[in-house]
């Protein structure tokens, strides 16, 4: 808005409408106008630091399906086109999306997701963990080879849970001047086979005897 003043010239007084405009020709530092800050965000590139501090480590529990491609392949995915390799794998993920995995990364981050109750029904034969002696395996094997003395050892104590696979047992051996102990411990696997750890040592001055239904040491 312009007005006169006493010298006749004309004086301007600029409203809040105006501002914008003036400060598109004459620019804000020419008007005073203080520039507003200028927000910053962290931007983190490959090969940095990751910011450790206050970080935790987590892990995914979804799964996906893949399957390895043979040939070079394309996929629809929530960043647009993208492109495999031959060796590569398609995933799908749990709401129909495609997206490609390089082998490498396949490699290090995924592994097969196992059904144990598939793979005994059709692979495996349900292990008894129970057995004692060669009497009580012959009648829960039905397919059981002996050769020697499959009572060498003889049952001290036994613990065991089919159920939840595993069995731990310590047995003697009736040597010379003493007796040789063993331990041995099983755990079915994820895959329905099993992991054994055995350990044995020689205990002087012992010997065997018949305790209840199993046996015991007794000093010779």
């Amino acid at each position: 808005m312009a007005n006169q003043n006493e010298d006749g010239r004309e004086e301007f007084e600029i409203t809040g409408e105006d501002v914008g405009d003036l400060e598109d020709v004459l620019g804000k530092e020419i008007l005073g106008v203080p520039e507003k800050p200028v927000e910053t965000i962290p931007h983190y590139k490959q090969g940095h630091d990751f910011p450790g501090y206050g970080a935790k480590e987590y892990r995914k529990h979804k799964t996906a399906m893949l399957v390895k491609m043979t040939t070079e392949f394309e996929c629809d995915s929530r960043e647009g086109t993208l492109r495999g390799q031959v060796g590569d794998y398609l995933a799908q993920d749990g709401h129909g999306g495609f997206y490609p995995i390089s082998a490498e990364f396949h490699a290090e981050n995924y592994e097969e997701v196992i059904d144990v109750e598939a793979e005994q029904g059709t692979n495996f034969t349900p292990k008894t963990l129970h057995n004692s002696n060669v009497s009580g395996a012959k009648k829960n094997v039905s397919d059981l080879c002996i050769v020697g003395d499959g009572d060498l050892f003889k049952l001290l104590s036994k613990a065991s849970s089919e159920d939840e696979g595993w069995m731990k047992s310590t047995k003697a051996m009736q040597v010379p001047h003493g007796c040789v102990i063993q331990v041995t411990t099983q755990q079915r696997n994820i895959d329905g086979t099993y992991s054994v750890a055995e350990a044995a040592t020689y205990v002087p001055g012992v010997k065997v005897v018949p305790y209840n239904e199993t046996h015991a040491l007794i000093a010779i």
